[in-house]
């Protein structure tokens, strides 16, 4: 049982039988995203593509059907890239 309240274990795969600790994360020190609207609740969608079958390194001949998942601002609509830094509009970013 974990110490911590609200903690998300992690595993490490072992290398070469060396047995590591596994670390805790405490999702209370999470630093949440806004949007540049200022809002902080998106919506999770999916963005669906096709990789042609004249693609290179397409062996199948067909064409492949491909999903990723992105999130949207629930106010706004705009999607949320949570690597890049952008500037809130309204209201200052939570951290």
């Amino acid at each position: 049982m974990s110490k911590f309240k609200n903690s998300i274990p992690m595993s490490i795969p072992r290398v070469g039988g060396n047995q590591q600790q596994q670390p805790q994360f405490d999702i209370n020190q999470a630093v949440y995203k806004k949007c540049v609207c200022g809002f902080d609740y998106f919506d999770k969608v999916f963005k669906v593509g096709v990789i042609s079958d004249l693609a290179p390194g397409n062996n199948t001949r067909q064409n492949i059907q491909v999903e990723g998942a992105a999130f949207v601002c629930h106010k706004c609509g705009k999607e949320l890239n949570p690597l890049k830094k952008e500037k809130v509009e309204d209201g200052v970013p939570e951290g």
